[in-house]
């Protein structure tokens, strides 16, 4: 989140940049093209940019290091205290955009005034309007984001072994797989040997991700799992992965559980970028007011049943459009017309899609439209 790689060096491909042999951070960005739109309409939500400012309201407050999650408030009188208990609007901020992950999560889609009609439409604090939509079965249960968000996963990036950039998967709850004792507690995790919200011995089996990182609040107790909600003095029992669930033909074995339990997702069929460099906006690395704008222009904005796409690693996933858009800029000749889909864990989790909802009804195609047997994406 501080540095941005991997969003740089996307940028700069899909928009025809050069890419190799350049340093990638947030913090090295010049003045092309791709570089300039960074500067002004991403660079804020990411960690590396200074704050001096501490909003209490989450959807305007972005940036700022470590005390962007781990403060609370700042007291007139005195210093501002720390906290572990990272509540779900210090992610609010930055997630609700983008992916709008903690906007789906708690069951809120973002839309565009003239689209709905036929139900209520509620305006965030920074005037973006939203709908109501089901919100995430764990969202329902009373799970906070950093009850599956581990701490090593947030501030180290330390995505699995098995593909992702999440520490933790799904099956870490619901099947675990791999295990770690009290008495072989990884070194650089032994501050959570404190935390742990249950009586347990030097025996007791504790789940771990494909990364190492000991799931310490979830009980495990014979056949059955517990999570004891970090932010709440309660626990929850977690459904576990059972034979007569995994009765599926060898092809589906390649689904990722959002490919069949993601109720909808974000998506956003049309946008158009313009580069005026006779007015000025916000520059997020200067922190100044700079010249030159990026203006955008969105339309068909939808909360639906997403398309399915196949990844590099050959798993299949959802997919939304991560790029379908016109853009222009002086530097071209013409504008850019660019048709990109992303895999996204749209955190909108609910019961199975039966099979008919792939194989008979209808779907998206990726581009808008609704079909009766959908095609599978190619994901970058």
């Amino acid at each position: 989140m501080h540095l941005g790689l991997g969003m740089v060096a996307t940028t700069r491909a899909v928009l025809g940049e050069e890419v190799s042999g350049r340093d990638h951070r947030l913090q090295a960005l010049g003045n092309s093209p791709a570089d300039s739109m960074l500067r002004r309409l991403c660079a804020g939500c990411h960690l590396g940019r200074s704050k001096t400012d501490h909003s209490v309201d989450a959807t305007l407050d972005r940036g700022g290091g470590c005390g962007a999650c781990h403060v609370n408030a700042y007291p007139p009188d005195g210093h501002p205290a720390l906290s572990a208990r990272v509540e779900d609007g210090r992610c609010f901020g930055c997630h609700s955009r983008s992916g709008r992950v903690s906007l789906n999560y708690t069951g809120l889609g973002e839309v565009i005034a003239d689209e709905r009609t036929d139900q209520p439409l509620f305006r965030l604090a920074d005037g973006r309007l939203v709908e109501h939509k089901p919100a995430d079965l764990h969202h329902r249960a009373g799970m906070a984001c950093i009850d599956c968000h581990t701490g090593p996963g947030v501030m180290e990036g330390r995505a699995s072994p098995l593909g992702g950039r999440a520490d933790i998967a799904c099956v870490d709850c619901h099947a675990p797989q791999r295990f770690v004792s009290r008495d072989r507690w990884p070194a650089d995790q032994s501050s959570s040997l404190s935390r742990i919200p249950f009586e347990s011995k030097p025996g007791q089996r504790f789940s771990r991700t494909a990364a190492g990182t000991p799931l310490w609040h979830l009980e495990l107790v014979g056949e059955s799992a517990w999570l004891h909600l970090k932010l709440a003095s309660r626990r929850v029992r977690v459904p576990q992965l059972t034979d007569a669930h995994r009765k599926i033909t060898a092809d589906h074995e390649r689904l990722t559980c959002d490919a069949c339990h993601a109720a909808w997702a974000p998506q956003c069929y049309g946008c158009h970028m313009d580069f005026d460099p006779e007015q000025e906006q916000w520059d997020h690395l200067e922190q100044r007011e700079v010249a030159g704008r990026w203006t955008e222009r969105r339309w068909d904005i939808r909360n639906d049943t997403p398309a399915l796409g196949l990844r590099r690693d050959g798993r299949i996933d959802v997919a939304i459009p991560g790029m379908i858009m016109t853009l222009a800029h002086p530097a071209w000749d013409e504008p850019l017309r660019i048709e990109r889909h992303a895999a996204l864990s749209p955190h909108t989790s609910g019961p199975s899609r039966p099979c008919s909802g792939c194989h008979l009804g209808e779907a998206p195609d990726g581009a808008g439209e609704r079909v009766v047997t959908p095609p599978l994406l190619e994901l970058e």
